[in-house]
């Protein structure tokens, strides 16, 4: 299971973050600002609700994904 996430690389991008149902951080990656297109693969997680964290110079965007197999 792959996850494409886009972002405005002209910002400024830290890492992304990933977290489950319980608040604990299982994933972080930086994230260049290139294209402005990561790629995230989530085929390890178990089924469940993540909240992925994308930060940057002007704020952060959360975005919640299932996994469900």
């Amino acid at each position: 299971s792959f996850v494409t996430i886009q972002f405005n690389a002209a910002r400024g991008v830290s890492p992304v973050d990933i977290f489950d149902g319980q608040g604990r951080i299982l994933y972080s990656e930086p994230v260049s600002e290139g294209d402005g297109i990561t790629t995230l693969d989530l085929s390890e997680f178990p089924n469940g609700l993540y909240s992925i964290t994308l930060r940057g110079e002007s704020g952060f965007s959360v975005r919640q994904v299932a996994v469900q197999r």
